[in-house]
């Protein structure tokens, strides 16, 4: 949205109204880099939790447990960096957390129906349950089990 505003104001005010725009853009970039840089962070250290683990359920931590196993320990703890940094830098992949797991994002396999990130107004425990890119860890078992009741209780399944 800001660079369509951007863009409109430079055409309608041209060579000076770039000038003026820069002053104010600036700080609207520093924000943008920041939470990028977060968000890179927070995916970073959930791939590492997840590649690291023994135990993974949903479809997605069924594929991950069964791949893992070079990742996992002591010995696997470069391996697993090196890797992180290689998707982080060649990949789009983003991690979602939720109270009930995880969702290693792909827009092709989304049954929430997300096109940048899983969207909000179609996440609920049974769509995320039976989606493909979902990662339930030990952890959020519990949250997951009484997520998935409340919402089966809801629907009268």
């Amino acid at each position: 949205m800001l660079e369509c505003w951007v863009e409109r104001f430079t055409r309608e005010q041209g060579k000076q109204g770039v000038n003026s725009v820069g002053r104010f853009a600036y700080p609207f970039a520093r924000v943008a880099d920041y939470v990028n840089h977060s968000f890179r962070i927070a995916t970073a250290t959930a791939l590492d939790r997840l590649l690291s683990a023994d135990r993974l359920a949903g479809k997605m931590g069924e594929r991950i447990a069964a791949g893992n196993a070079s990742f996992r320990g002591r010995a696997g703890e470069k391996l697993r960096r090196d890797y992180t940094a290689f998707v982080l830098k060649e990949t789009d992949l983003t991690i979602h957390a939720c109270e009930y797991g995880w969702c290693v994002f792909q827009t092709e396999t989304a049954r929430c129906g997300g096109r940048l990130a899983p969207d909000p107004a179609g996440r609920s425990p049974a769509v995320c349950l039976d989606c493909a890119n979902f990662v339930v860890e030990p952890k959020h078992a519990p949250s997951a089990g009484s997520a998935i009741s409340r919402s089966c209780r809801k629907r009268r399944f």
